[in-house]
């Protein structure tokens, strides 16, 4: 046989094996999509979460991966494989498909799940703020709870901060709606207007960022009791942007037990009530045992709108048989929580209260 033939022939066949034993590409998807809807003049941070959204090629040229809004492709600023941002381009007002094409992996679409639009809504991020107290409250064990909120624009543009000074129901307060308070280059403001919806137990407050200057917004909130305010100077507490709020089930991991009273809340941002499943587990190294405790918790919306001021809210006390577990100084248990609710946006977190200092503990998801 002609050498030339054979050796052709052996490639050929080294080629085919390789090409056998070559895994395929794993899957580009799209989970989410966060915000949904943004300003005609774009700009906006636009998260995305999915799976295998970071090429795994090397590339003699640059081969980024690349997120097309309808007609318009840009590239993300911040990228792993199970989430990345953009900024939204400009575009015509439109719902849109939005692709995400990874090099040497595929391609993804969502089809109509960004909307492009001029309307009031869309120029505004929300951003809850949990555990929004208007004045002093008292609690278990003669404590004496407020929180103090910081608001600072560290950018150099004008930062506007809605709702701010109507605290009517919406619908009810002088047009231009909703009603906005600006801060300047390096300004600060503590803490916000009263609402008409304040309850206690305080189901936390919702604010709206333009979003054109959203992400100078710098923010931090905190829970203080005043009546041990010499030895306990409080605990900060999330400030959640529209990007980080949940739509999966999510797990609290590590939730101490030793000298604490417990407390799960569960915050959605939606303007309907919406409902969660919550199973409690002890927290140890094997497979989960039976439940500890579990129950269905309904998230209550106090006032509905574009702009509604309150989210949807639900809380639960847990309590669990001690029996099963050893009350040691790292005694823990965790928590699960399945939205059940679709379009459900939410976030949670146990506060652990020792009994004795009323020093608050988090436990946040990650």
């Amino acid at each position: 046989m002609n050498r030339l033939l054979v050796v052709s022939l052996s490639l050929s066949l080294v080629a085919n094996v390789a090409k056998a034993q070559t895994p395929p590409a794993p899957a580009v998807t799209i989970n989410s999509i966060s915000p949904s809807t943004g300003p005609t003049i774009g700009g906006i941070d636009v998260t995305i979460h999915g799976t295998n959204l970071q090429p795994h090629i090397e590339c003699i040229a640059p081969c980024p991966t690349t997120v097309t809004f309808g007609d318009a492709k840009v590239e993300p600023y911040r990228v792993s494989d199970t989430e990345l941002t953009v900024k939204a381009p400009s575009h015509a007002a439109a719902t849109v498909d939005v692709s995400v094409d990874v090099p040497g992996t595929g391609t993804a679409t969502a089809p109509h799940a960004f909307i492009f639009s001029d309307a009031s809504p869309a120029m505004w991020e929300p951003v809850l703020i949990p555990v929004y107290i208007d004045s002093t409250t008292p609690g278990a064990n003669g404590s004496l709870w407020r929180t103090s909120l910081w608001i600072q624009n560290g950018g150099t543009q004008y930062l506007q901060i809605a709702q701010w000074t109507c605290s009517l129901p919406p619908g009810a307060c002088a047009a231009p709606f909703p009603s906005s308070m600006t801060l300047a280059p390096g300004q600060s403001v503590h803490n916000l207007p009263p609402s008409i919806y304040a309850s206690f137990p305080e189901p936390g407050r919702i604010i709206y960022l333009n979003r054109t200057t959203a992400n100078d917004a710098i923010m931090n909130l905190r829970v203080v009791d005043d009546s041990g305010i010499v030895v306990d100077g409080g605990t900060e507490v999330p400030v959640v942007r529209e990007r980080n709020l949940l739509t999966n089930p999510t797990t609290l991991v590590n939730v101490p037990l030793l000298n604490t009273r417990l407390l799960l809340r569960v915050y959605d941002i939606s303007s309907f009530n919406t409902q969660f499943h919550v199973t409690v587990f002890g927290q140890g190294e094997t497979a989960p045992a039976n439940p500890l405790a579990e129950t269905t918790l309904t998230t209550v919306a106090f006032d509905s709108g574009d702009f509604h001021v309150t989210p949807a809210y639900a809380e639960y006390p847990i309590v669990v048989n001690l029996g099963p577990i050893l009350l040691a100084k790292d005694a823990a248990v965790r928590v699960a929580i399945t939205p059940l609710t679709p379009g459900s946006r939410y976030w949670a977190f146990v506060s652990a209260t020792n009994n004795t200092t009323n020093h608050v503990t988090l436990v946040t998801p990650q």
